[in-house]
């Protein structure tokens, strides 16, 4: 969706105009919080943060600041091209701390759904841009809090943001539960292909083993059959009766 196309109830803004980039917290030491390292952090847009339990005394120094309902994205390489990104949610006490290679993004107010904002650090645009303008030695570039400041926001009016948020969880259920049943397709050839050795080698591939052939074919037939409706049923619901930017983020993930 061009940014010059965006609804004239949307308001076109910057991360960093509604955004701060720089969040810090004072906790009394012995309060529990979680310990986010770049290992657990989750790639995939409806993943969880793996969070250590640690004492706020132990994390405080030397470390990023966060609480729950801020956005985290690595900006190492590469991290940051493998989408490491995520929301805090249901952190000890509902605080954290964690890997300086985040960029942390905390709504300035309430008006902005956090969801909305993962959606933006995951989109084509703000992958290729961000990692063209990395700063810093080979294997040690890191993405600036510039370009994350200075990246384009179109700003939905906030009950349409939760809706864009809704709607972004339920069709990414969808395709979560698509990918599995692709990735399980390999799996189901390797078993066959090695039925088929064991057959051939042991005088058992004849003619009365077809019948079993034309079974795995049809259950393949059939289960590529239900991955395409699926497919064509979120894109339907992205084209009809929804906010046309929902297409735009999900063709713009890989």
């Amino acid at each position: 969706m061009s940014l010059n196309s965006i609804p004239p109830e949307w308001q076109l803004t910057t991360v960093g105009e509604v955004v701060d980039l720089s969040p810090k917290q004072q906790l009394a030491d012995d309060t529990d919080v979680g310990f986010l390292p770049m290992s657990g952090m989750p790639v995939e847009y409806r993943g969880r943060a793996a969070y250590e339990l640690k004492k706020w005394g132990d994390v405080k120094k030397g470390y990023t600041h966060f609480r729950d309902g801020d956005v985290l994205v690595a900006k190492i390489t590469p991290c940051f091209e493998n989408e490491k990104a995520v929301v805090v949610k249901d952190f000890p006490n509902a605080h954290g701390a964690g890997s300086t290679e985040y960029h942390v993004l905390r709504a300035e107010n309430s008006d902005i759904e956090s969801q909305l904002l993962l959606a933006l650090v995951k989109t084509r645009e703000f992958l290729i841009g961000g990692a063209t303008n990395m700063t810093g030695s080979v294997g040690h570039k890191r993405v600036p809090k510039e370009f994350v400041e200075n990246f384009p926001l179109p700003l939905p009016p906030f009950a349409e943001q939760k809706q864009i948020a809704t709607k972004l969880d339920e069709l990414l259920a969808q395709v979560d539960t698509i990918k599995a049943r692709l990735d399980a397709i390999p799996k189901i050839l390797k078993r066959f292909r090695q039925s088929v050795l064991a057959a051939a080698v042991s005088g058992r591939l004849t003619p009365a083993s077809s019948p079993k052939l034309t079974i795995l074919q049809t259950l393949l037939k059939t289960q590529r059959k239900s991955v395409n409706i699926k497919l064509l049923s979120i894109q339907n619901s992205c084209l009809h009766g929804f906010a046309p930017c929902i297409c735009k983020i999900l063709y713009d993930w890989k």
